[in-house]
């Protein structure tokens, strides 16, 4: 059986509502991220939401979703939202997660 070709890149903005103001979560984040090796770019963090844009194939962004709906345990996700990032300053100023 022949291998399915790779997924191309999508770029998503993921906004995490909840308890979401640890210090500690985007370090948390970019080290999953840079598992993956998906780029991200944090655009704004809050108490209740943060917000960043990831680029990568489907199938890893979906599992960067569950990971951040999981989160460490100093925060609480109550809602990941996510969206295509059709604004081409988001595209374009997403890098691979250090």
């Amino acid at each position: 059986m022949p291998a399915a070709p790779p997924s191309a890149d999508v770029t998503e903005h993921f906004a995490l509502c909840g308890q979401v103001g640890a210090a500690v979560f985007p370090w948390w984040i970019t080290r999953h991220a840079a598992r993956l090796g998906l780029g991200l770019r944090f655009v704004a963090q809050s108490g209740a939401r943060l917000d960043m844009i990831v680029s990568g194939p489907p199938d890893l962004l979906d599992a960067m979703a569950l990971a951040c709906s999981l989160g460490p345990q100093e925060v609480w996700v109550d809602q990941v939202d996510r969206r295509r990032a059709n604004d081409r300053m988001d595209a374009e100023s997403s890098s691979p997660a250090a």
